[in-house]
């Protein structure tokens, strides 16, 4: 991970009019986008192995989930309710990134941003609170090569020792 910038309040302000129709806005973009500290950050595809999404009925790594979906396809088609992911938002944004002209990062940046807290225990591992779907696709579509990396999303920190 590696730290773009820090974004101001009219950046702040920005990011909040380009999601606010999100249904999610409030409760998991605002979050992120009010804490003290709201950065633009770059992942690599190590680093899908220090995000946590809620998966399989619980917090699991990203790089976790992404390979067993590899392993077994036929997760995508658990009910939500069961496997805590929409399968169907995932095959759709991969159906969409073929499709796209440009490179899997250009289509990556073109969908609504990612938003992601630290956990707040010290550790340096981190909560998706928008956006697993579309970074579950990504890493399976790219097969997790890093030449397909970086990516841009944004996290959130009350830390004022900023350590990622």
């Amino acid at each position: 991970m590696k730290i773009l910038k820090e974004l101001d309040q009219t950046e702040r302000a920005d990011l909040r009019i380009r999601h606010e129709n999100v249904d999610t806005s409030a409760t998991h973009i605002d979050l992120v986008i009010d804490m003290a500290h709201c950065f633009e950050i770059e992942l690599v595809a190590a680093d899908f192995s220090r995000i946590l999404i809620y998966a399989g009925g619980r917090n699991r790594y990203l790089s976790d989930v992404i390979r067993q979906i590899i392993n077994n396809r036929n997760i995508l088609k658990r009910p939500f309710w069961e496997y805590g992911l929409h399968g169907h938002i995932i095959e759709k944004h991969l159906w969409d990134m073929e499709a796209y002209e440009g490179t899997s990062q250009e289509y990556f940046h073109s969908l609504l941003g990612c938003f992601m807290i630290d956990r707040g225990d010290g550790s340096r591992i981190y909560d998706v609170t928008d956006g697993q779907h579309r970074l579950v696709a990504y890493g399976l579509a790219t097969g997790m090569n890093e030449s397909h990396f970086p990516i841009k999303v944004y996290w959130g920190t009350d830390k004022n020792d900023i350590k990622l």
